[in-house]
């Protein structure tokens, strides 16, 4: 796959309107992030979906899965991104999420979103966090 080829991937993932919908292209996007060094162009996503672009960018780079160098690398992107976003009413990552009663994502509070990917609804998405073989404790 090509970079475009993730990159549609990851749009269709902030479209999506569940877990269960956005599962084969999150766990794609996973695999490509965690172990096949791409990252996303978050820069290039439209400001109606950036907020959720950013959360789901700092979902791969916070996970000791993704090489070292290139989390630090997407990061500091995503710091520079965090400052673009106007005061807006949250919203829930998938498209028609109605917000919980509390909400555990502490990344999706970070970005202001009222909900997150739910990687537990995503099957094999956690396996993929297992699988890698980097052991990166200093993150």
């Amino acid at each position: 796959m090509t970079h475009n080829d993730y990159q549609k991937h990851f749009l269709k993932v902030l479209s999506s309107t569940s877990p269960e919908q956005a599962a084969d292209d999150l766990r794609v996007l996973a695999d490509a992030a965690w172990h096949k060094g791409w990252s996303p162009d978050v820069e290039q996503v439209a400001l109606p979906l950036l907020r959720k672009a950013a959360y789901l960018a700092d979902f791969f780079a916070s996970n000791q899965a993704m090489p070292l160098n290139q989390s630090r690398l997407l990061k500091s992107r995503l710091k520079a991104l965090a400052a673009q976003f106007p005061d807006v009413a949250a919203e829930g990552f998938y498209v028609g999420d109605v917000a919980g009663k509390t909400n555990r994502d502490a990344l999706a509070k970070k970005w202001g979103l009222t909900s997150g990917v739910q990687a537990k609804r995503v099957p094999g998405l956690l396996d993929l966090q297992r699988r890698s073989t980097h052991h990166q404790s200093s993150r």
